[in-house]
Parts: structure tokens; C-alpha cells; sequence
């Protein structure tokens, strides 16, 4: 089941070098939030890749060694989980001063004001869940990429890898309901 599921995700690098065109041909005011955004997509595109080898190294269609593929793969999914976390303490503090300036503002139009608080909450609330989120996979990509053993000679359990991935998960479909 688990490759089977992997085989609906062999396209997905192609999806992720459309995303960098996009970015690249819109640009932006924010140059860190665009670079953020190259850097971050370009990882998940060399982690799609070398994901895409690892399972086609598995079920035989390639001659290549799935392990050393799926670690190089879990290496850059760690590093674009770690860009995302930047970019939404970014997010966060950026949503902190217009919250504080709107607060600061028109106090003349009560309810314009606070439909706006209530839009720069809820989307402070989903940074907040995307750092959660990206936490609990970050579980995942540091020991499937041997990172955090490396660091700290130690290695998380079975249940810490299901525990961060369930959390993950439960967010996701949050976030898509």
C-alpha cells in the first residue's frame, strides 16, 4: 500500500518547477519572501525527484538503491520544512504589526476594523498551525535524512515519527476542511 501510494506522486517535481516559473515571472516587493519562496519550492522539487527514483528503485522499474535515494530525498524535504518555518514566523510577525497598526487605526468604522482583525487572526492561526504542521513532519525528514542523529547521537522512536506525522496530518485535513 505504501508504494502504491507513492506511485500517484512521480509527477509532483513537475508540478513544483511550474511553481518556481510562477514565482520567477510574478517577482515580488519582498525579495527574502521570494527567495524564501525559490529555495523552499526548488528543495521540495530535488525531494519529489529523488523520491520519485526511491520508489521506482522499489518496485524494480529502476536499478537504483531505494534507501540511499529515499535519505537524499528526506535531506531536502528536511530543508524545505525548515524554509517553510522561516517564512511563517515571517508570516506571523508580519500579521503582529498590521494587527497592531489596524488596532492603532480608524476608529472611526468599528466594523470595517474589526472584520479586519478577524481576517489577520485567522490568518495568523493558520501560520501558527502551519508551524505546528511543519514541525511534526520535521520529525520524519530529520531521522528519514539522518540529521538529527547526526546532531544529537540519538535517534526518535517509531512513536515520535507516527506522533509527528499524525500531527501533520490532523492539520492538513483541518486545513483543507
Amino acid at each position: 500500500m505504501r508504494d502504491a501510494r507513492k506511485l500517484f506522486r512521480l509527477f509532483k517535481s513537475i508540478n513544483e518547477a511550474h511553481k518556481i516559473l510562477e514565482i520567477l515571472n510574478k517577482g515580488g516587493s519582498d525579495e527574502v519572501e521570494v527567495i524564501l519562496n525559490i529555495l523552499n519550492r526548488l528543495a521540495f522539487l530535488l525531494y519529489w525527484i529523488f523520491d520519485n527514483l526511491a520508489i521506482l528503485g522499489h518496485i524494480k522499474f529502476l536499478s537504483t538503491e531505494p534507501k540511499k535515494f529515499n535519505k537524499y530525498g528526506a535531506f531536502f524535504w528536511f530543508w524545505a520544512l525548515i524554509i517553510s518555518l522561516v517564512q511563517s514566523v515571517r508570516k506571523v510577525n508580519d500579521l503582529c504589526k498590521k494587527e497592531k497598526q489596524e488596532k492603532r487605526g480608524d476608529q472611526e468604522n468599528q466594523e470595517i476594523t474589526q472584520k479586519k482583525l478577524a481576517k489577520l487572526g485567522s490568518d495568523k492561526k493558520d501560520q501558527y498551525l502551519n508551524i505546528v504542521k511543519n514541525l511534526g513532519d520535521l520529525i520524519t525528514a530529520s531521522q528519514g535524512s539522518n540529521i538529527f542523529p547526526k546532531l544529537t547521537g540519538k535517534t526518535f522512536t517509531d512513536g515520535w515519527i507516527g506522533a509527528g506525522g499524525f500531527v501533520s496530518a490532523v492539520i492538513t485535513s483541518y486545513q483543507l476542511y
